[in-house]
């Protein structure tokens, strides 16, 4: 059996401290979740609330970064879910990717690899 080469992805993930709200456009419902990980394209977050994929939403990522308190704002679509019984991971990518005009202190996290 052969495994097939490694290929690092596009846009590398990262660990990233912080909350994410989630609004479902269209619904009155809003979520309040605990980052995964985040790329320049998307992120995850931990939650028990399921998501169907293609799902719009609106999000307020609350983090830390460089010392500092920070706060963005994104739309996005729900791509997919991995929740096992109780809680897991909901993946969204976001409408417009990370840019450094816009979110320059989340996009020079993302860098620095």
């Amino acid at each position: 059996m052969f495994l097939k080469p490694f290929k690092p992805r596009k846009y590398p993930h990262k660990r990233l401290d912080g909350f994410a709200t989630i609004i479902i456009n269209k619904s009155d419902q809003q979520i309040s979740a605990p980052i995964e990980s985040i790329s320049r394209k998307g992120i995850g977050v931990f939650t028990k609330e399921r998501l169907k994929p293609g799902t719009e939403v609106q999000l307020n990522l609350y983090c830390s970064i460089e010392n500092s308190r920070v706060e963005y704002r994104f739309t996005g679509t729900v791509t997919g879910e991995a929740i096992k019984e109780t809680f897991g991971i909901v993946s969204i990518v976001f409408k417009n990717e990370i840019n450094p005009d816009e979110h320059n202190r989340l996009f020079r996290y993302l860098a620095d690899s």
